[in-house]
Formats: structure tokens, sequence, C-alpha cells
């Protein structure tokens, strides 16, 4: 009976390892699911154009010409003092009109010369020197002259200033004086040279030409 009992025991036993064995060979061989991975993203090769400026800055010298205008060119208007003075001049150039006195009166030119002619009339009974009441800094004389004239009134025209080697600095000054009425008309205008009938100052001859006394 013991030893039946044993054979027994032994086949379970040998059964039981039987199907362990099984059951491990069967895990063993088995493969383990995957296990999710993250992707990696790598970075693209492809190159990135950034794109370039570039400035080249050009300065070029520019010279400019001032070209004065043929006097049939220009349009003439005309200024009539309080005391029946008058005289013409470019109808575009600034006017600059003195509050304190009536009889003074500036114009300012930006387009060609003169840049300004200032014109100032006075009430005198007489006139000898027209030269007197100039100013004198030092080194002054007159440079150059000549007489001039319109109906009722004479005059001289001339330069006021420093004489030097090339060119001369001072002041064009063009004096009228009527006896008949006791009036002194005086124009003026900046000179570095002497006047001509070609030069720059052909526009202040033609206002000095137009001067009217009639009051």
């Amino acid at each position: 009976m013991r030893i039946k009992a044993n054979l027994c025991w032994l086949v379970l036993v040998a059964v039981v390892l039987t199907a362990c064995n099984t059951i491990f060979g069967d895990m063993a061989t088995t493969p383990l699911p995957n296990t999710p991975t993250k992707p990696v993203i790598s970075p693209s090769q492809s190159k990135t154009t950034t794109p370039s400026f570039s400035m080249t800055l050009t300065l070029t010298s520019t010279v400019i010409v001032i070209t004065q205008p043929a006097l049939d060119n220009i349009k003439w208007a005309t200024y009539v003092f309080d005391a029946g003075v008058s005289f013409e001049y470019p109808h575009d150039w600034i006017i600059m009109a003195s509050r304190e006195d009536e009889g003074s009166v500036e114009f300012f030119a930006t387009a060609y010369l003169p840049y300004n002619v200032s014109v100032d009339i006075y009430q005198r009974q007489a006139w000898d020197n027209p030269h007197s009441g100039v100013p004198n800094e030092g080194g002054y004389e007159v440079l150059w002259q000549k007489p001039i004239s319109i109906e009722n009134a004479d005059g001289l025209e001339y330069i006021w200033g420093i004489p030097a080697n090339n060119q001369i600095g001072g002041v064009l000054t063009a004096i009228y004086y009527s006896k008949q009425y006791q009036i002194q008309v005086v124009l003026r205008t900046d000179a570095d040279a002497v006047p001509t009938a070609s030069n720059q100052f052909s526009v202040f001859e033609h206002m000095v030409q137009s001067v009217r006394i009639a009051p």
C-alpha cells in the first residue's frame, strides 16, 4: 500500500512539474508587447537665409550758380511813398517796410542779386556834399562814382568802402536831390565790384533810373 501511495505521489509531482515547465516555457518564448516611446524630433537640416541690407552713402558736391535774369524777363512793380516818391522793383522781392519811419523801406531777394536794397527819403532844404553823413570806421574811401540825374533831380552814384587787391568791399549808394521839392532819395546795396552794364548790378541800376519825384 505504501509503495502504491508513493507511486501516486511521484506521478502527481511529475505531472505538476511538467505543467510548470510548459507554462514557464511558453512565457519565455512569448515576446513582450512593445512599450510606446516618444518620437524624437531632430532639427531640420535646411539652412535659414537671413536677408542682409547694405547702403552706400555718396556725397556729391553741388555748386549753386546764381543766374542774373535779363531785365526784359523781370516783372516790375512800383513802390510809392506817401511823399510822392516812386520807383520800380522786381515784383517777387520781399518788402520790409519800417513802421517807425514811413520814409524807409528795404527789399530782400532770394533768386538773384542784389540780395537786398534799401530806399530812404528825407526832407532837406539843401544838399551840398553827397558824401556827408557816410560812416567811416577806418580805411573807407570813395572807390568809384558817377553823376546821375532824372527829371527834376540830380545826384551821384558811388561806392564807399575798403579797397582790396582782387575785389572791393563796400556799399553802392545812389543819391538824388530835388531842389524843387527839397526831397532827397537814397538807394543802397552791398557792393563787391564796380557796377557795369553786364554785371549783377543791372537790377539796382534799373531801380535807380526808375525813381520819380512828384509830390
